[in-house]
């Protein structure tokens, strides 16, 4: 019986390495660096958007490792949350922790490029200057009119915001309306 959970327990550490070797992958592949959203930084978005009818609303997060944004979007707002994301790594853990506490966030798992944004009301993006160019050109081009889009430190370059909220002495949220 020993030798029985000696392998569950290799198997799943195997497995867990397996994951977070093809997040390496991903990583390559796809040229993504990831950035989590600080809690700190989730209390000021809260006061930012609590101005905002949040309600029954549909909200998109565009790689930016942090499946507790839609955790906080849906458990704040009772928004109906959907999460792109390529790291597999992620989307394990995510799902668990879904589960574990009783989160409905939808996770889809490819590319954001190949998103449908009809019937989004905000996205939400924390990316890398790197990847958020590409970010803006589809947004700006595909999302319908009225969408609230959300960045978190890295603002677009070719577009102006509509509103941004400091956090000490530097910019932290960049608001754009569509």
């Amino acid at each position: 019986m020993d030798y029985f959970k000696s392998f569950i327990i290799l198997l799943f550490l195997s497995s867990i390495f397996y994951l977070y070797i093809l997040s390496i992958i991903n990583y390559k592949k796809y040229i993504v660096p990831q950035v989590a959203t600080f809690d700190e930084d989730i209390k000021i978005l809260k006061k930012i958007l609590e101005k905002y009818n949040l309600n029954w609303k549909r909200i998109i997060d565009f790689w930016s490792w942090s499946w507790k944004m839609l955790r906080f979007f849906e458990k704040n707002f009772q928004m109906k949350t959907i999460w792109y994301e390529i790291d597999l790594f992620n989307v394990l853990v995510s799902k668990i922790l879904n589960y574990t506490l009783n989160f409905k966030s939808k996770i889809i798992k490819w590319n954001y490029l190949d998103s449908n944004l009809e019937n989004i009301d905000f996205i939400y993006v924390y990316l890398f200057p790197e990847i958020i160019e590409k970010v803006e050109n589809k947004i700006f081009t595909e999302a319908e009119k009225w969408t609230i889009v959300i960045v978190n430190a890295f603002k677009f370059k070719n577009l102006k915001p509509q509103d941004i909220y400091k956090k000490n002495w530097k910019d932290k949220f960049f608001i754009y309306i569509i």
